[in-house]
């Protein structure tokens, strides 16, 4: 019973780190993402698609589209940009949507 818990927290509330280097300046590397990625769900709506937002202050905040596919459980992508010994640095996490964790927890409290 033990493990059937520690596993399903770990779904709900884990964070799967990632980092991805550029030989690219900041400004650079947040232009080169922001440019395959879909600002509003309007735009490209038949076809698979990054949509979020990149930004170099406030970093990013990305999720993936499929067309007709309503996927609450799929992971975001959340990170910042960070210059070090001239390479650019993207370092964050893969998790749940908050509002997905929010309704899981009630769902199985309740349950």
């Amino acid at each position: 019973m033990i493990k059937v818990i520690k596993r399903l927290s770990n779904f709900l509330y884990g964070k799967e780190p990632f980092e991805l280097v550029f030989d690219a300046p900041v400004k650079d590397a947040a232009r080169r993402l922001s440019a395959h990625v879909h600002k509003t769900p309007f735009t490209g709506l038949m076809s698979e698609r990054m949509e979020g937002n990149v930004s170099v202050i406030t970093g990013i905040n990305l999720q993936r589209v499929i067309p007709f596919a309503q996927n609450p459980s799929q992971p975001i992508m959340l990170g910042t940009f960070t210059q070090e010994e001239g390479k650019t640095k993207l370092t964050g996490i893969f998790r749940l949507h908050l509002l997905v964790q929010i309704f899981m927890t009630l769902w199985l409290g309740i349950v």
